[in-house]
């Protein structure tokens, strides 16, 4: 199989300082964060794997990375993985790969099953 010697972007609009959401737009900025994978097989369930790891750590830098737990972080850590979610399901979907998608899917059922069962 032809791999593609390219790195895909995982791009995120964040918001920095903890900007208020009545705050004009000039506060979001848009990061985009280079992905290689031109040494994986994305046919695979290993190579989607490693993408899909590869894809989630640039979805966290991309987002302003983890935020300190706490209960003053609750609105932040709450904007963080919506940030997170919505640029690796982004990502995931641009990389029109079948396997990645499964994988990707997959590895969300758990938490759907979680929430579903409160």
């Amino acid at each position: 199989m032809n791999r593609i010697p390219f790195a895909f972007l995982v791009a995120a609009v964040v918001g920095f300082g903890g900007q208020a959401q009545a705050d004009p737009p000039s506060a979001l900025t848009t990061l985009a964060i280079a992905v290689p994978y031109g040494d994986l097989d994305l046919a695979t369930v290993a190579g989607a794997k490693a993408m899909l790891d590869r894809l989630d750590r640039a979805a966290d830098t991309a987002c302003g990375g983890r935020p300190d737990t706490g209960p003053f972080q609750i609105e932040r850590t709450a904007t963080w993985r919506s940030c997170r979610e919505a640029s690796l399901g982004a990502a995931v979907a641009r990389a029109d790969s079948p396997k990645l998608s499964q994988v990707y899917a997959a590895s969300r059922e758990p938490a759907v099953t979680a929430l579903a069962k409160r």
